[in-house]
Formats: C-alpha cells, structure tokens, sequence
C-alpha cells in the first residue's frame, strides 16, 4: 500500500508536521494508507515515505523519472 502524497503549493516558509524542520519550497499532503491521517510534510519526507527509506536511491524512484513521474503522477 503506498502512501497518498501530492503537491499542494509552494511557500517561503513551512514547517514540516512530520520531521520539525522549517524548510522552504513545495509543500505536500501526505495522508497514510492505514490511519487516513493527513500532514504537511516537506519534500525530504514525501520522497522518504512514497518511495521507502532508501528515497531517491530506490529502483521505483529512478524508473518513474526517466519517464517523467513523481508520486505516481505525471510531472506538469
């Protein structure tokens, strides 16, 4: 089961409601599979929790940009 995770803006200013970190850039709706529990989360932790711990390293990761996916949606 994979995670629900898509853009919603971008911000100057965000704290992530799953790692703390006040980061800048895209911010993401990341509801869970199991608890339907939804948070803004930063780019770091929708990459980690879509794509599993090894994040961008993961074969999945690397077979959706060669064709232009992110999140299992096409890139606009």
């Amino acid at each position: 089961m994979r995670p629900d995770v898509r853009i919603i803006e971008k911000v100057q200013r965000h704290e992530c409601q799953m790692c703390g970190a006040v980061v800048r850039g895209n911010v993401y709706q990341y509801t869970s599979p199991m608890s339907k529990e939804s948070l803004k989360i930063c780019n770091k932790c929708a990459i980690r929790e879509y794509y599993g711990t090894k994040g961008k390293a993961s074969k999945k990761w690397r077979m959706e940009k060669e064709i232009g996916k992110i999140f299992g949606r096409l890139l606009e």
